[in-house]
């Protein structure tokens, strides 16, 4: 136990993040947990749809059990399988409700595990194997940037993977100048560039994007910020 209390110290002292992960709550996500298993709830699915979802959907929302909704590792690797599989609606719009928070139940994982297995799921929608990201994630990220019912880093991580679907979607794709969807999104990266919160992360994000999209190249006359050139990578 000294060990773990020396460890603790050393690590209060500074932050070492690993894919978002703050890993000072990883060791004491393995001395304490934060929620007692006994003490989840897994979301509540109409045993209908239930008998329509894949295993891994179900899996990696914590949907299962209260056993292996506490079981980080295997909630992980059912968010990395998605991308092997086609999902349909009903499977989609559970995990959009899942990475909203409106599933309902209580998570037995922390609050950093959760968003690391969500930040895995936007990852399998954004490059799955057989095609172009999932229909209806692009608005779904923006509605949760725009939500201040959710935590702060997640929606700044979702302004990453915004930027990685943008580029997962309309990448040597010509058609993308037809798409009405592309200048939605657009409008929204200089529109949140005027928020303190998101600003300076937006400009990164179109100064990535614009080595990509000529159209990205060019600041909105009311963007009163520095030009792209400028902007750190």
């Amino acid at each position: 136990m000294r060990k773990y209390l020396v460890l603790i110290v050393v690590l209060m002292s500074f932050e070492t993040v690993c894919w978002g992960h703050d890993l000072r709550s990883a060791l004491f996500h393995h001395m304490f947990r934060k929620i007692p298993e006994w003490t989840s709830k897994p979301p509540k699915i109409d045993e209908k749809l239930r008998a329509q979802i894949r295993d891994e959907v179900l899996l990696c929302i914590g949907a299962t059990n209260r056993e292996t909704a506490a079981d980080f590792d295997k909630r992980f690797q059912a968010a990395e399988d998605l991308k092997k599989h086609e999902l349909s609606e009903s499977e989609l719009k559970l995990l959009y409700d899942f990475l909203a928070g409106t599933t309902g139940g209580r998570d037995p994982l922390w609050t950093e595990e959760t968003d690391l297995i969500k930040s895995h799921i936007c990852f399998s929608l954004v490059w799955p194997e057989n095609g172009k990201p999932a229909n209806g994630l692009g608005k779904k990220l923006m509605e949760m940037i725009d939500s201040r019912k959710l935590n702060l880093e997640w929606r700044k991580y979702c302004v990453d993977e915004l930027g990685n679907y943008y580029s997962a979607k309309w990448e040597d794709d010509p058609r993308r100048f037809d798409d009405p969807e592309r200048k939605v999104i657009e409008d929204f990266f200089w529109e949140i560039t005027k928020d303190k919160t998101f600003g300076e992360k937006a400009l990164q994000r179109i100064s990535r994007l614009s080595r990509l999209f000529p159209e990205f190249k060019k600041l909105s006359d009311q963007n009163q910020q520095k030009p792209i050139g400028e902007i750190a990578p």
